[in-house]
């Protein structure tokens, strides 16, 4: 039946929204400001939608074999997030808000709300006898609560990128992160082949999904009913989806490029926008090839395009930086706090350029003021310590390396630099304890110490010759 399809459709449709709206309002609370300039909080589709992921192949996976695919996305800046818990948080959230839909679906069965079938089971001619109006809806109903419930457990899975893995995430090893991503592009394939070509693996889901939906109230027999109900129409359904997806693509600037970052929803498209922020790896290639000035046109482009904007000064002032042109960098710099000055990035890429330019103290005043905005980003408090090494103050410099080994414990480096700080204040056993760490992250810092004057005191300790000299 057609309204048992486009009623699954639309509270599908609806879930995924306040799914992702739950991972934007978390990351807002964490930090991450930005979510509300892209959308995220406005609970509208189009904010959150991807073609391919959020209405085609959800579709196709339902059809095929009743697996829900996650699907839409918001893009989180970590960065701007205070922490490794609020990271975890983020990714929490959104299976927590499902969970919320799910009790409100089931809450009509938990209450034995739903008609009893007149013959003591579920079948299409026994919803067509009842008496109550749009009956077949209850069939529907019992299947999106069995489908939501297998898209918690689903998204619950440590499986990069699900929401399970991005809970744990934060609190991996570093190198083990970086083999994980290594072959994150792979794992959802792997998975769900698993589903459908494991039985044993497509049981044990499905064996959770229906013991859950049980015992909230949902029967098994009308949930599969809602299902069968739901297939007869699922090719119209996606055709129909794919017609309604060209016209919006044709008609909305949200889906072009990434317009709608740069305020794009409303209003005339405007291409260079659309060009810098869909650009971002051909930037990265410039630079990298070190094509300064045509990375920098491209910024000029959308600083003329979108005049109120702070990232294009921002990105400006991180290609100075790089290209070494450290007063324009700091010009560049100065612009995106007067736009944004809320936003840490400017004061921090400020006090890079102005350390480069000698002069300490102010590059100091613009690390403070970049952490009195937000202290949760590690490379923060590296800067600032790398700054106060050279200024010989080595206890303060401990001080920031102590607080980015505290969001960053798996950071070699920042063990290593704690390391030379104590062994220069004469704290040998400490600075033993930090290099050994370092060494056991990272064995390269074992031949870097055999050469590091920091560590000259150190040379004659048996500990020393052991752990670096004899090895």
């Amino acid at each position: 039946m057609l309204i048992v399809a486009l009623f699954v459709f639309v509270v599908w449709i609806a879930s995924v929204c306040l799914h992702e709206f739950g991972h934007a309002l978390v990351a807002y609370w964490g930090g991450d400001r930005s979510v509300k300039d892209k959308g995220y909080l406005t609970l509208n589709p189009l904010k959150y939608t991807d073609v391919g992921t959020s209405l085609v192949m959800p579709l196709i996976f339902l059809m095929l074999g009743g697996i829900p695919l996650p699907g839409a996305a918001v893009y989180i800046d970590s960065s701007k997030l205070r922490g490794r818990l609020w990271k975890s948080a983020v990714s929490l959230a959104g299976p927590l808000m499902t969970v919320l839909v799910v009790l409100v679906l089931a809450l009509p069965f938990w209450l034995d709300w739903a008609p009893a079938s007149p013959t003591g089971g579920w079948s299409l001619p026994d919803l067509l006898r009842s008496p109550l109006p749009f009956s077949p809806l209850w069939a529907a109903l019992a299947f999106l609560v069995t489908l939501e419930v297998a898209g918690v457990l689903i998204n619950l899975l440590p499986v990069p990128p699900l929401d399970g893995y991005g809970i744990l995430e934060p609190w991996l090893p570093e190198t083990l992160r970086h083999q994980v991503n290594r072959w994150s592009r792979y794992s959802m394939i792997a998975l769900f082949g698993i589903l459908w070509t494991v039985p044993a693996a497509n049981r044990a889901l499905w064996d959770g999904v229906d013991a859950i939906a049980s015992w909230l109230g949902v029967p098994a027999e009308l949930s599969w009913l809602g299902y069968s109900l739901f297939r007869q129409w699922g090719t119209i359904l996606l055709l129909g989806a794919l017609a309604v997806t060209a016209i919006v693509m044709r008609r909305s600037p949200q889906f072009q490029n990434s317009a709608h970052y740069w305020g794009g929803s409303t209003g005339k498209r405007n291409p260079s926008l659309d060009r810098f922020h869909a650009s971002a790896q051909y930037l990265n290639y410039l630079v990298e090839q070190q094509r300064y000035d045509r990375a920098i046109a491209l910024c000029d482009q959308a600083i003329k395009s979108a005049p109120h904007r702070y990232e294009p000064w921002q990105t400006k002032g991180n290609i100075f930086l790089k290209a070494e042109r450290y007063a324009e960098a700091l010009a560049a710099y100065d612009q995106a706090i007067a736009l944004e000055p809320d936003f840490y990035g400017g004061y921090h890429g400020r006090a890079l350029a102005l350390k480069q330019l000698q002069q300490p103290q102010a590059a100091l005043a613009s690390f403070d003021d970049a952490l009195q905005r937000y202290e949760a980003d590690p490379s923060l408090w590296s800067d600032r310590g790398s700054l106060l090494y050279e200024l010989q103050r080595y206890e303060d410099t401990i001080d920031c390396y102590t607080h980015a080994i505290a969001l960053e414990p798996d950071n070699a480096l920042f063990h290593y630099n704690l390391a030379c700080c104590h062994a220069l204040l004469g704290d040998a056993e400490t600075a033993l304890d930090c290099l050994n760490r370092a060494i056991a992250l990272n064995d390269l810092y074992r031949a870097i110490a055999k050469t590091d004057p920091d560590f000259n005191t150190l040379h004659q300790t048996p500990t020393f010759q052991a752990l670096v000299l004899d090895a």
